[in-house]
């Protein structure tokens, strides 16, 4: 995990640091009252200061209604015959009646 050093156990509650463990100065994610913020709300800090968090982020797939990330790479979609006689034709083909 990326940013598994970013977190401890203590007493039972996971909290958030601004800096992974062993650096210096290392300080716990907490709120406006001083108690640690929730796991979710640290990884969001903790990613947001990330120089890197654009290159993390940025989707490799292409966007819109095309990107179709169901079928893998390399995929190509079956040849569909253009009219309505050519569609009967090959619906019957495929049933192999004589």
């Amino acid at each position: 995990m990326i940013y598994g050093d970013y977190f401890d156990v203590e007493d039972g509650k996971v909290v958030g640091y601004d800096k992974p463990r062993g650096a210096a100065n290392r300080t716990a994610i907490v709120d406006q009252y001083g108690n640690s913020v929730a796991f979710e709300d640290a990884l969001r800090k903790i990613v947001e200061a990330d120089p890197e968090k654009d290159h993390l982020l940025k989707s490799k797939m292409k966007p819109g209604a095309g990107s179709d990330s169901r079928k893998p790479a390399g995929s190509t979609k079956p040849e569909v015959p253009a009219d309505g006689i050519s569609k009967i034709a090959s619906g019957l083909k495929g049933l192999k009646i004589a």
